[in-house]
């Protein structure tokens, strides 16, 4: 009752305690007249319950988002599943991991093939001086290195790798951790693209740095 009250009245349901005190966010209270703060019960996982939350009225969790152990006891909100998982359905109490060759966002619905060009459960674009072959791929020795006499910028697919230009090139190095061909250096040179290494001048002649003749 209040204060001055000439009466009592019976407690909500979604209350509990003597003075009919809402439940607490992430549970419920399943009947009228309870008076111990034990009769408010943990919400189930997969839903979210604001204080003073009846039963039935717990809110089932949208695609994308879950609620588990933590969430029942003392969070009204869902969480949004981490990038990597999600749940494709509303309700859900956790949530899946993406299949081998396939990445989410956080808060995702459903999960994405990985491009060409990228590698790990994350979608990770292949490093500089590397290309993924084909989509789906979710490991990192997915992405192979660049052939000599190429370059390949982050996240390159096959078939996108740019042949060294005259005058430059690219050999092992390159390959396995630069994005840039080297200019030849002087005295040698390289009359031709797609290069992996430059030729020496001939007797009686020299060359500058990045001469392609």
């Amino acid at each position: 009752s209040e204060s001055g009250a000439s009466e009592c009245h019976e407690c909500s349901p979604g209350t509990s305690a003597g003075d009919c005190t809402p439940c607490a966010a992430g549970s419920f209270g399943s009947s009228t007249g309870e008076n111990s703060s034990d009769a408010c019960e943990p919400c189930r996982a997969g839903t979210k319950c604001d204080p003073g939350t009846s039963a039935g009225d717990c809110t089932p969790c949208a695609a994308g988002t879950f609620s588990g152990e933590t969430a029942q006891v003392n969070a009204a909100t869902c969480r949004p599943c981490r990038a990597g998982t999600y749940s494709d359905a509303s309700g859900q109490g956790f949530c899946l991991a993406c299949g081998e060759g396939s990445s989410s966002e956080s808060g995702a619905s459903e999960c994405h093939e990985c491009s060409p060009g990228t590698s790990a459960g994350d979608c990770t674009p292949c490093a500089a001086g590397s290309f993924g072959s084909s989509t789906g791929e979710n490991s990192s020795d997915a992405c192979e290195p660049c052939r000599a006499g190429t370059k390949c910028d982050p996240g390159t697919s096959a078939g996108d790798c740019t042949p060294c230009a005259a005058g430059t090139f690219s050999g092992e190095t390159a390959q396995v951790n630069a994005a840039t061909c080297r200019p030849c250096r002087a005295g040698t040179y390289s009359d031709a693209s797609g290069q992996g290494f430059c030729l020496a001048c001939g007797e009686g002649s020299s060359s500058e740095s990045g001469a392609s003749e």
